[in-house]
């Protein structure tokens, strides 16, 4: 319901908070329909590198993944590539 609301409020996006928050994918889904008709950007903070738990996130159809812990050239390029689907 909040994010609705923000996003009927006319921000430009929302984060949905998978590495500290209580959220999972199927909520996402809930807060992807709620904005739906706004917008808004969606984007959700994975709990990890974890390549698995990114291509399930980009299956729900959200807009965009925010990584936490990205420190080296390496990580950023692992984390590009998880965000890849294979040809």
């Amino acid at each position: 319901m909040a994010a609705e609301i923000m996003a009927l409020a006319g921000v430009d996006a929302i984060v949905i908070d998978h590495e500290h928050g209580p959220a999972d994918l199927m909520s996402a889904i809930g807060i992807m329909q709620a904005v739906s008709t706004t917008d808004a950007t969606t984007i959700t903070r994975v709990p990890s590198h974890d390549f698995i738990y990114v291509k399930r996130a980009l299956d729900t159809g959200i807009e965009g993944i925010m990584f936490p812990s990205v420190n080296t050239a390496e990580q950023a390029r692992a984390v590009v590539a998880a965000c890849r689907y294979p040809p």
